[in-house]
C-alpha cells in the first residue's frame, strides 16, 4: 500500500534465490509448469514482468497459482495499461542505493522498487537522490538484474553490494515525476486490497 511496492521482476529473482535455482531455470519450470511454449532462445531478463504488457498479466497470474500468493499483479504496472504506453517501460537497470542499504539495515531483502521500473522515473523521492546504474564496487553498469544468479540489491557482475554506493541530489522536476509515481502505485495497491 505504499510507493515502495516491489516490482514483479523482483520477486522473481528473489523467489529464484529463495529455492537455489538460477533465474533461467526458474523461468523455465514456470513455463513447463502452466503448459506454455518457450522459445529455444528465452532470456528472461528481456521480458518486461513488472510492465504493461500481456506478458506481465501472464507472469504474475503463473506465478500466483504456483506459490499460492494472491495479488501478484499488484507488482506491475498492468492496472495502468489502458493509459501507459509499453515503451519507456522496458527492464530498467537504476536503482537507489539508499533504499537498498536501508532495507538491509532493518534486516528486510534488498528489493527492486516497482517505481524504478518506470522510464520517465531517474529519482527515489524518499531519499531526494538519483537513480543509478553503476555498481560502485567493480563500476559497471547494467548489473541489476542481468545473470543467471540475481540476487536483488546485489551486483550481478562482481558480487558486491549495489547499497554502499553513493549518488547525486534529485532535480526538483525529477522528484515531482518520482512522487506522482509513487503516489499512483501506493493508490493501485490500496484499491486492490
Amino acid at each position: 500500500g505504499t510507493g515502495q511496492t516491489e516490482s514483479l521482476l523482483s520477486y522473481f529473482c528473489r523467489l529464484a534465490v529463495s529455492h537455489a535455482v538460477s533465474t533461467t531455470d526458474l523461468a523455465r519450470f514456470v513455463v513447463q509448469q502452466v503448459d506454455h511454449d518457450i522459445r529455444r532462445d528465452f532470456e528472461w531478463q528481456q521480458r518486461n514482468l513488472s510492465g504493461v504488457s500481456e506478458a506481465a498479466r501472464s507472469w504474475a497470474a503463473w506465478l500466483s497459482a504456483l506459490t499460492g500468493v494472491g495479488h501478484l499483479d499488484g507488482l506491475t504496472l498492468s492496472k495502468w495499461s489502458a493509459v501507459l504506453p509499453p515503451r519507456g517501460l522496458a527492464p530498467r537497470n537504476l536503482w537507489c542505493p539508499h533504499c537498498l542499504r536501508e532495507d538491509k539495515e532493518a534486516g528486510r531483502s534488498p528489493y527492486f522498487r516497482l517505481a524504478w521500473e518506470v522510464g520517465p522515473v531517474k529519482a527515489c523521492h524518499q531519499h531526494k537522490a538519483k537513480l543509478v546504474d553503476t555498481c560502485p564496487h567493480c563500476g559497471q553498469r547494467h548489473v541489476r538484474h542481468h545473470g543467471g544468479v540475481v540476487v536483488p540489491g546485489w551486483c550481478t557482475r562482481c558480487g558486491g553490494f549495489l547499497g554502499e554506493g553513493e549518488s547525486a541530489a534529485a532535480e526538483p522536476h525529477d522528484l515531482w515525476v518520482a512522487r506522482q509515481v509513487e503516489d499512483w502505485i501506493a493508490n493501485q495497491s490500496n484499491q486492490m486490497a
